[in-house]
């Protein structure tokens, strides 16, 4: 079998050698993940560019096709006009991957900061088909935590691309919810799903592509080539993956990250990250596609965890621990607890009288996502929402 491979497109050198160097190093500690990095600089950016007489789209998926056939992953920097070639760009390469239904990562080099990661929210709705990462910083060349987020993002899109394939027939001819709720093995959590589908446009898609598929299985082989049957059996998995990633496992809900689960449980972020605290919610983790560089758990599951054994408190006596000495989740608002809740504008935990919910972009499912009071007011009337 071919080895699979990441795109990267970057026109900084320092970039480029910090970003390979930290896949490269990554990839040591990726068991059963064989894959290669293909690098686009300005010296052979015209790779990407075979037909100049089509848009720029179709002129780049051409060109991704035709030289970079075994491309799984594309990480291309927000911000290449050192490439001096004005067909390439963050948000042409972005559309040809789409066109070829190849995952993109992308990221800005300068740092995040809270105004950054307003714009990124924001711009989730009309960014469904990229994920955004944080640019790594020379300080952090020894955490590899720009290569793990990569590489587990590449494994992710495979693992559910590879789950999809196994499924029967009449499950996949279902909607998007029983199709990813199969998936990740949890079929009886559909409904949960099923929220989270609410208001998302793109999921529409599916229903096109199975209509696609359907028609060209009925088209003679002459008709209808090996590539373009490809693409339609990626498209799937493909939007599956992103709605999972981007949607899913971004607005705590029905399944929560670190953060939303210490607040969940009334539990202060510090004393749950401890070790001992951890493994007493371990039949509550979190295991599927995109969980290897961050922890995440089934709330369903925490719900049942509570409910046996009646209580936070009750549940970490049970693993042996005192659990006066486990201090609880207070929101970063008010300084008080009980927080419960996730303020998706800090990534911390804070309390539903210090937060507004239910907001339109929003998905409906994810209920414990919310933003503080105070910050919204603030921005509501800039970006309209």
């Amino acid at each position: 079998m071919d080895e699979i491979e990441i795109l990267l497109i970057e026109d900084q050198q320092k970039m480029r050698k910090r970003i390979r160097d930290q896949i490269n190093e990554a990839k040591k500690n990726a068991a059963g993940l064989s894959v290669g990095l293909s690098v686009i600089d300005q010296e052979n950016v015209s790779r990407l560019v075979v037909d100049k007489s089509t848009s720029n789209e179709m002129a780049l998926a051409e060109g991704i096709r035709a030289n970079f056939p075994n491309v799984a992953l594309i990480i291309v920097d927000h911000d290449l006009s050192n490439l001096m070639n004005p067909a390439v760009s963050e948000s042409s390469i972005t559309a040809a991957a789409h066109t070829l239904a190849i995952p993109v990562c992308r990221y800005h080099r300068q740092p995040s900061d809270s105004s950054l990661r307003i714009d990124a929210l924001w711009e989730l709705n009309a960014r469904v088909y990229s994920i955004d990462l944080k640019a790594p910083s020379e300080a952090e060349n020894e955490s590899l935590r720009f290569g793990m987020e990569a590489l587990d993002i590449l494994e992710g899109f495979r693992q559910i691309a590879s789950s999809y394939q196994t499924l029967e027939d009449p499950v996949r001819k279902k909607g998007a919810p029983a199709v990813l709720s199969h998936i990740l093995g949890k079929p009886a959590l559909e409904d949960f799903f099923a929220a989270y589908s609410e208001g998302i446009p793109f999921l529409n898609d599916m229903l096109i592509v199975r209509k696609l598929m359907e028609d060209r299985s009925q088209e003679g082989e002459e008709q209808v080539s090996e590539q373009a049957r490809n693409d339609l059996k990626r498209r799937i998995p493909y939007m599956l993956g992103y709605w999972l990633h981007n949607f899913i496992l971004r607005f705590p809900g029905l399944i929560l990250n670190e953060i939303a689960a210490a607040s969940y449980l009334d539990i202060d972020t510090k004393d749950f990250k401890k070790d001992e605290v951890l493994r007493c919610f371990d039949e509550a983790r979190y295991e599927g596609p995109f969980s290897k560089s961050h922890r995440y758990w089934w709330r369903p599951l925490l719900d049942d965890l509570l409910i046996e054994h009646g209580g936070r408190d009750e549940i970490l006596k049970a693993k042996g621990i005192d659990a006066e000495s486990v201090a609880h989740a207070k929101s970063h608002v008010s300084g008080e607890s009980p927080a419960g809740y996730y303020d998706i504008f800090s990534d911390q935990p804070i309390s539903k009288e210090d937060s507004i919910g239910s907001l339109s972009w929003i998905p409906s499912g994810a209920d414990l996502a919310r933003v503080a009071r105070e910050k919204y007011e603030e921005i509501a009337p800039i970006l309209g929402i």
